[in-house]
Formats: structure tokens, C-alpha cells, sequence
């Protein structure tokens, strides 16, 4: 039987871990080595958030369908901004045209995340 006393120990221990849990992965300030068609910061983030949208949507798609994709991510690993804008800022750097700027991005993430057994490349654990 759980006491007042319990329930006030219960709440205060998941409000410190709340508190603790932007500490322990830090807020992502992402440093833009280019931009998209020489837009402003914000711009070129909203592009590339929904660029990895669009990708994921994609990839979740394909593997609904069992079709081959031209990446794979490994478990754990999610396809989001910050992972495009870690591939793109080690590539390109200035204003992007957008088009171009996808290529880089379908690129480098085949590149990277290359699928061994394209039968298999789909897997919904690895996009979220």
C-alpha cells in the first residue's frame, strides 16, 4: 500500500529525471555549412527537416511494399535533420541549389548507409 508520502517521492524522482534528460543528450544547435538557394538559417532547416520526412516517409513505404531502397540505415539509427545536415556539411558548403542540394543528400546517404542484401534494405526499425 502506497503512502502520500510515496506518491510525492514518485513524482519529485520523475520530475528529476525530466529535468535531467535535456542535460544528459544537450539541446542540437545545428552549425549550416551551406544553405538552400541562399535562405536564411531557419529556411534551410525546414527544407532539410522535411527532406528527411520525405525520406523516411519513402523508405517506411518501400519496406511496406518489400521494394528495395537505396539506403539502409543500421538498428538504432534514425533518418532525421540532424543526421542530413551531419552528411551535407562534410560535402557542400555556400547557397545550394534545392535539387541539387536532394542529390548530395540521396548521395551521401547511399554512400554512407550502403544495403548489403537489397532484399532486406527496408526496415522499419531503422526509420522512425
Amino acid at each position: 500500500m502506497r503512502t502520500p508520502g510515496s506518491r510525492s517521492a514518485i513524482v519529485m524522482g520523475l520530475l528529476a529525471l525530466c529535468a535531467a534528460a535535456p542535460a544528459i543528450g544537450g539541446p542540437w544547435n545545428p552549425k549550416l555549412e551551406f544553405s538552400v538557394e541562399g535562405g536564411r538559417y531557419d529556411e534551410t532547416l525546414t527544407f532539410i527537416s522535411g527532406v528527411a520526412y520525405a525520406l523516411a516517409y519513402s523508405a517506411r513505404e518501400l519496406d511496406a511494399r518489400r521494394e528495395p531502397n537505396f539506403f539502409c540505415l543500421p538498428t538504432g539509427r534514425i533518418l532525421d535533420a540532424r543526421l542530413l545536415v551531419d552528411l551535407l556539411n562534410v560535402r557542400i558548403t555556400g547557397p545550394q541549389n534545392a535539387a541539387a542540394l536532394v542529390e548530395t543528400a540521396a548521395a551521401a546517404l547511399s554512400q554512407q548507409y550502403p544495403c548489403k542484401d537489397q532484399r532486406a534494405s527496408n526496415r522499419s526499425d531503422r526509420i522512425r
